[in-house]
């Protein structure tokens, strides 16, 4: 029964310790979730800062690019690079790459080949060229580089021309990156005028260009991240790419975590969170699920101290009261087995207390002395009234039979 309580005790406990750690789990998911979801709008209030500062100065040169830039990734140097990327016609392109050539020796409008290498761009009506870039070290060369020769990058470049709102790539290799992790591009759009053209065409025929921003995911959601206490919380994110497809762009394993993240969630969806968030006119799904282990060392550690602390202390008692027991009968038999003989032994015996006053007697003695138990108890032993008392009709009183007959038992 109480082994039972105990049990029962322990259920409710590790229920209860499953509710705290999933309510701490929902906080320290959503913290997450929200740390990324407000990384990525301060990701792209960055490139429309940029955007705004070309508008206004559609001619900036070189310099004043480079000061404005980096006062800019000094709040945010997880970007890659910040770049303008302006609209050059076919017509345009000779007289464009002289004056590039300028501030860049050798600059011309590229591509990428099929055998992977830049090499100058094909003949097209429009281009969209990487012209500004910081920072520039490490990124020289994408200078040049014309985004609408890569199908990725122009759908996402077309989107943003045509909608009036920023749009991101699909993550795509850079050019200025051999080895690196996929990147995304958030694009800008900027127009001539005060206001974004009201139709397609219009929007189409004002475009100055775009304003470029380049992350790696990695480094945005480490960044994101860094500041909240590690909890045992894996993340992964999901993006709709271009084709209406989810796909994966990102995994976190927790830094306190030793496994990896997907199995936990498949197993018990109680203990995942998800939340899909607007991107640039995107979709990102951020997905949060206990990291491999995030329950054991926690969930159960009291209740199963209390379990087992609880058997024990029942074992215990269980112990103590059979050797209780055992004692008390041993003593009860050997009472019982005195009582016999007491009762059935030929002497007389009596028992008195420390001022010499009788408090029992067995049968024997009341034979010996002839009285009753009621006249013995209480009588002292030298009481003078023994001398008148006589059991055989002799001359002997019956004090003599009592001292001859009769062994008197006193506390030592």
């Amino acid at each position: 029964m109480a082994i039972s309580a105990f049990i029962g005790v322990y259920l409710y406990e590790r229920q209860v310790e499953e509710i705290s750690l999933s309510v701490e789990f929902e906080t320290a998911a959503g913290e997450r979730i929200d740390a990324i979801s407000n990384e990525l709008a301060r990701h792209e209030q960055i490139v429309r800062a940029l955007s705004a500062f070309v508008k206004t100065n559609p001619k900036v040169s070189k310099a004043d690019y480079s000061t404005y830039v980096r006062q800019l990734l000094t709040s945010h140097g997880d970007f890659q690079a910040l770049e303008w990327i302006p609209r050059v016609t076919h017509d345009q392109r000779t007289a464009f790459e002289r004056s590039a050539s300028e501030l860049y020796p050798g600059f011309q409008i590229s591509e990428i080949s099929e055998e992977g290498v830049l090499v100058g761009a094909a003949e097209r009506d429009i281009y969209f060229l990487v012209f500004y870039i910081e920072p520039t070290d490490g990124n020289e060369s994408a200078l040049g580089f014309d985004l609408a020769s890569e199908m990725g990058r122009r759908v996402a470049l077309e989107q943003a021309r045509d909608s009036g709102q920023s749009s991101t790539s699909d993550p795509l290799k850079l050019v200025q990156e051999v080895n690196g992790a996929a990147a995304f591009l958030l694009y800008v759009p900027v127009y001539e005028g005060v206001e974004p053209p009201a139709s397609v065409v219009g929007r189409r025929n004002r475009l100055l260009g775009f304003a470029l921003g380049v992350f790696h995911i990695n480094d945005m959601v480490e960044e994101a991240i860094s500041i909240l206490k590690p909890r045992g919380i894996d993340i992964w994110i999901d993006e709709r790419s271009q084709d209406g497809e989810l796909q994966q762009i990102y995994r976190h394993q927790s830094r306190i975590a030793s496994q990896s993240i997907r199995a936990m969630a498949s197993s018990d969806a109680r203990f995942v969170k998800a939340e899909t968030i607007k991107v640039a006119g995107g979709e990102w799904r951020i997905v949060t699920a206990p990291a491999s282990g995030y329950f054991e060392p926690q969930l159960g550690y009291a209740a199963w101290v209390l379990l087992v602390g609880g058997v024990f202390t029942t074992l215990f008692i269980a112990i103590y009261v059979y050797s209780w027991q055992r004692q008390f009968r041993a003593t009860q038999e050997s009472d019982e087995h005195f009582r016999y003989l007491f009762e059935n032994m030929a002497q007389g015996v009596v028992y008195q207390n420390v001022e010499g006053n009788i408090t029992a007697n067995n049968p024997a003695a009341e034979r010996i002395l002839g009285l009753e138990r009621t006249e013995l108890n209480g009588r002292h032993s030298n009481d003078s009234r023994w001398q008148a008392i006589h059991i055989d009709g002799s001359e002997f009183p019956s004090l003599t039979a009592m001292e001859s007959e009769v062994r008197a038992v006193s506390p030592r």
